[in-house]
């Protein structure tokens, strides 16, 4: 939070998928995307595809979907 005080843009380099990242990481990931929807800061992620490797109606797909409309929503054109 303290870096969304200070910046208009994050980027966060290394992204893993988030099939393979831990509880407490995937829950990490979900707080920084809120809290750049929230602000209305632009997020740049590198690295592989974090909801790619989610199967459709999987518990982790469900618990992730609202992670995964937010970043819709912080989508924006280059």
């Amino acid at each position: 939070m303290a870096l969304a005080e200070r910046f208009d843009t994050l980027v966060l380099d290394g992204v893993p998928a988030l099939a393979t990242a831990s509880p407490d990481g995937r829950q990490r990931f979900a707080n920084l995307v809120d809290v750049a929807c929230d602000r209305d800061i632009r997020l740049v992620l590198i690295g592989c595809d974090p909801l790619a490797a989610l199967t459709p109606g999987s518990t982790l797909t469900r618990d992730l979907d609202r992670t995964a409309s937010r970043l819709s929503m912080l989508r924006r054109e280059a």
